[in-house]
């Protein structure tokens, strides 16, 4: 899922199990258009098209750029005419390959599981089930710049720090590496025990830089990025030492992410996902709840979030819908300091978090990312 970045252009985008990619307004709630990126066919137990697992926009090209389950990037051209999107594939590229099965199906190994757009370069990330990230200049016909190894598994999630010279990796093999653009070898490991690792986003505290790293099996864990070690299990998640044996304890989807709450980045919260879905909003220092838990996602567990600066929305995208939730700190009139003067010592008068509801704004089938 992507947000764009120019508030004249209220889009939110998802990528689909079906091969689609939509687009919805978060002013109107309208579909603004979807469209077909990959006709190919699929290999899973579905017989759909290749999933389209990632998708997000290049702004200043008007571009959307797109990683298919058959190893291809596309690449998509759109205009605004009226009221209506057309679009027009600029490029089609293999980016990842090699043959693996999981769960039975063959070619998993292709899969373009996630991708990141650099901040202020012209480059984007690609991680794939073929253990690979690769680093792409859209301005120079897309030549791959480099070809990072070292995950001895699927690498699910990459992220690029927000100074762009760095970037993370989540993968399969229990890691998250950190890596400097310009090496082709990680610069550091944080190893998470025997946890697949799904997720991982940058933070800061002060002028230090931190990860928060999300797991299948739900555990989310804080790294001090100067000294590469973790500094908390956050509450709400599961607990490291527990047997997590069998589905039930899976979180599969996105179990963590991070907000910033003011333009300055000062103000992050950082979002856990439990093992019964509920979501989390912890400050980024004392760990305390910000906001009431989330905990009536009927439509599926959280898949990814975004956040709309402009409107201070979250916005969660789930297997049947897209919420968006104002996380604007006002407390509502009957939410206040209940603080009077006959209050006694023993009564707790600190003030009530502010309870978060989620809008949906959209229904349809699978959401990857």
């Amino acid at each position: 899922m992507d947000v764009h970045s120019d508030p004249l252009k209220p889009w939110i985008m998802a990528s689909h199990a079906d091969g689609n990619v939509s687009i919805w307004d978060y002013q109107t709630e309208a579909k603004v258009s979807e469209f077909r990126v990959s006709d190919v066919e699929g290999t899973d137990t579905w017989h759909n098209t290749h999933w389209i697992c990632s998708a997000k926009f290049i702004a200043p090209k008007d571009w959307i750029v797109a990683g298919g389950g058959d190893g291809y990037i596309y690449v998509v051209s759109y205009k605004m005419r009226e009221l209506n999107m057309t679009t027009q594939q600029v490029k089609k590229f293999k980016a990842h390959g090699g043959i693996r099965f999981f769960m039975g199906e063959k070619d998993r190994g292709k899969w373009v599981e996630s991708l990141a757009v650099h901040p202020t370069q012209p480059y984007v990330l690609s991680a794939s089930m073929d253990n690979l990230i690769k680093l792409w200049n859209h301005d120079s016909n897309w030549d791959c710049i480099w070809s990072f190894s070292g995950h001895d598994s699927f690498v699910k999630h990459v992220m690029f720090s927000p100074d762009g010279n760095h970037f993370a990796s989540a993968s399969d093999d229990c890691t998250v590496k950190i890596w400097n653009i310009r090496k082709p070898k990680a610069i550091a490991t944080l190893a998470c025990g025997q946890d697949a690792q799904q997720h991982v986003a940058y933070f800061s505290r002060g002028d230090s830089q931190y990860v928060i790293t999300g797991s299948l099996r739900g555990s989310a864990r804080v790294w001090n990025l100067q000294t590469n070690k973790k500094t908390k299990i956050l509450p709400g998640t599961t607990p490291e030492n527990k047997d997590l044996e069998g589905l039930d304890y899976e979180v599969h989807g996105c179990n963590i992410g991070v907000i910033n709450l003011d333009q300055d980045n000062t103000n992050p919260v950082l979002i856990t996902v439990s093992k019964d879905m509920s979501i989390s909003f912890l400050d980024q220092t004392s760990y305390a709840p910000r906001f009431e838990e989330l905990n009536d996602l009927s439509r599926g567990p959280p898949q990814d979030f975004a956040y709309i600066e402009s409107t201070r929305s979250l916005v969660i995208a789930c297997p049947r819908g897209i919420a968006i939730v104002d996380m604007s700190e006002q407390m509502d009139d009957d939410m206040s300091d209940n603080t009077n003067d006959d209050t006694n010592e023993d009564t707790d008068v600190r003030p009530k978090r502010r309870r978060l509801e989620p809008k949906w704004m959209a229904d349809y089938v699978m959401i990857k990312d």
